[in-house]
């Protein structure tokens, strides 16, 4: 009973002690207001941008603290917050200590973007020290915090601000052309790209390897089979994912699936880095596009991993897909094949292009099954005749005919534009309604 007694007792003492204590620091200590304002940005290759929309929040290092309070960066990178801590009038903590102060941030738009687990980064700068003198506010700007991606190693947060950037750019342009994805984009990294087919986590992340986390690309690459994720029924099934890459031989024989997979993501990878980050020195983008389709020659006679000799072929391979598509996409198909020609002919005679956001848009619009069949070049262009605004059959055997490695420019030339030398006026470009001409058709 006694001891049980010296149990009880010692267990109110130490709540009296708690309560005292708490008692102690309300009067002793206030929650006083520091404000706190910088800029963040990332650097690689000389160029810096801004980390737009990043939750930036500031608390004691190596403690918790005001830490659950949060601001978000604007456009240009920058932020500003109050956070509360407690401390005398000197600027102490209880016991005497300086307040140490760690900036954190958190590469997440919350309903957009989300690189790695969208946990908090402890940023590698200096902690700050509160000032000690009289008054509870405090106010203590920083200078720009500039993220150097270059010679880090792959887990830190310099390469993770890298991915982030690129990605929030390449949803702002998406999202401002109508073409967004539906669900949030969560970017795994790094990643080897193991894959289990009973687990469909991996097609609906983007996986990026440590090796390519500068490679723009790439990193849009992947973020378009998110892509078709979002807006393609059945795209990007298990069964495709590891059939993917179709590029020897011997694997277009025994492909279950096309290369549109692959060749889409690509293709539209190349145009968005063309539109949105190679002009804008992004980065030290060279500011040549990228997306320009490759001669038919080229295609059937030396590409790698074997040549592609027919459209049987072409519809099976990853980069028979990707150059049909860029060929969609290209304003002057002639120019592939005869640079520099200013022959009126050629130019008159023209498929109608559908540049990147319209091919999206189309099979936005459309919500096509692709089931991981063996999706066909027709496909493609009965979804565009639909969809796609001034396409017609006249261009969509024109666009079949640029899919076939067989197929030989002058044959093009005789098939698609007959009639069409006689009647330009080498003086003046006439008015001509291309469409009229019915082209034979092809085999």
């Amino acid at each position: 009973m006694s001891g049980g007694g010296d149990s009880a007792m010692r267990s109110i003492k130490l709540l009296l002690l708690i309560t005292i204590g708490v008692l102690l620091h309300s009067n002793a200590f206030a929650e006083c207001d520091y404000h706190f304002s910088g800029r963040l940005l990332v650097e690689h290759n000389d160029k810096t941008w801004p980390l737009r929309n990043v939750k930036v929040r500031v608390k004691r290092a190596n403690g918790t603290g005001a830490g659950r309070n949060y601001v978000r960066t604007d456009d240009s990178g920058r932020f500003e917050g109050v956070w509360q801590f407690d401390r005398d009038q000197n600027g102490a903590l209880p016991g005497g200590g300086d307040i140490n102060f760690a900036v954190q941030l958190q590469l997440q738009d919350d309903d957009k973007l989300k690189v790695g687990k969208g946990g908090w980064f402890n940023t590698p700068w200096d902690t700050f020290k509160s000032a000690a003198g009289s008054g509870c506010t405090r106010f203590i700007w920083t200078a720009p915090f500039v993220l150097n991606a270059d010679s880090i190693s792959p887990n830190d947060l310099p390469h993770r601000a890298f991915i982030y950037a690129v990605h929030e750019k390449l949803l702002r342009h998406l999202a401002a052309r109508g073409v967004d994805l539906k669900n949030r984009i969560e970017v795994i990294y790094p990643d080897k790209h193991i894959y289990n087919r009973s687990n469909s986590f991996f097609i609906h992340k983007s996986h990026i390897e440590s090796s390519d986390w500068d490679d723009v690309v790439t990193l849009i690459h992947e973020a378009m089979h998110q892509w078709t994720v979002n807006w393609m029924r059945g795209a990007e099934s298990p069964g495709c994912v590891a059939d993917a890459h179709h590029k020897s031989p011997d694997k277009w024989k025994s492909a279950r699936c096309s290369g549109f997979m692959e060749g889409f993501a690509q293709a539209t990878a190349l145009a968005l880095y063309d539109d949105i980050f190679s002009s804008q020195e992004f980065f030290g983008a060279s500011g040549k596009p990228v997306a320009r389709p490759i001669t038919l020659e080229k295609l059937r006679t030396s590409f790698y991993d074997g040549a592609i000799r027919k459209g049987d072929d072409a519809e099976r391979t990853d980069k028979g897909w990707e150059n049909f598509l860029k060929f969609i996409m290209w304003e002057d198909v002639w120019d592939v094949f005869y640079p520099g020609n200013n022959d009126s002919t050629y130019k008159a005679c023209n498929p109608t292009a559908v540049p990147v956001y319209s091919l999206l848009k189309a099979l936005k619009a459309e919500n096509p099954r692709h089931d991981g069949s063996r999706a066909r070049f027709t496909w493609m262009t009965d979804i565009l005749e639909r969809r796609a605004s001034g396409i017609e059959k006249w261009d969509s055997q024109f666009y079949m005919a640029l899919g076939d490695p067989a197929t030989e420019p002058v044959d093009m030339r005789k098939q698609f534009c007959a009639g069409i030398d006689t009647l330009l006026d080498p003086l003046k470009k006439p008015n001509l309604d291309i469409k009229k001409f019915e082209p034979k058709r092809f085999p």
